[in-house]
């Protein structure tokens, strides 16, 4: 498998009839304002809200016998610094396909400061080692409101 295409939205709606995926309100920028002296910096905060990661793979011959994959994706700050990873998934490969794709939905997220996230999205290797397939980069703004000061 290759993985061709990871993406961070809103919502995702999937087509009963034809399978096909349509992506709402593609994330690029969490912007967050909280009251003067509510929050320090560096502190993680819970942003809730309806998160989506949808990734998809095109078969290729890496994969040939192979019944399944695993995956999990890992939320990383700018410098690199993991803040969150998700559970193992396994994810079938079917031959008769040309697509393979995947989803999780998150009901929150952590962040710290503003700047720059990523999702990354990692797969397993011969021997248990996992290793960046792809990634996804969205930035967040977090600062205090006017109001008060």
């Amino acid at each position: 498998m290759k993985n061709t295409l990871l993406i961070f939205c809103e919502d995702i709606i999937i087509d009963a009839s034809t399978g096909q995926w349509s992506f709402i309100k593609n994330i690029e920028k969490i912007n967050m304002v909280f009251p003067p002296g509510k929050r320090k910096e560096g502190q993680a905060v819970s942003v809730k809200g309806k998160f989506n990661l949808a990734a998809m793979w095109s078969v290729d011959e890496r994969d040939a016998g192979k019944e399944k994959m695993k995956i999990k994706y890992e939320l990383t700050d700018q410098g690199g610094n993991k803040l969150t990873e998700s559970p193992e998934y396994e994810v079938p490969i079917k031959r008769d396909i040309p697509a393979i794709k995947h989803k999780v939905t998150l009901s929150k997220i952590a962040l710290k400061d503003s700047g720059r996230y990523y999702f990354k999205l990692l797969r397993e290797e011969e021997g248990g080692s996992y290793r960046e397939e792809n990634k996804v980069a969205f930035d967040v703004s977090i600062r205090e409101s006017e109001e008060g000061k």
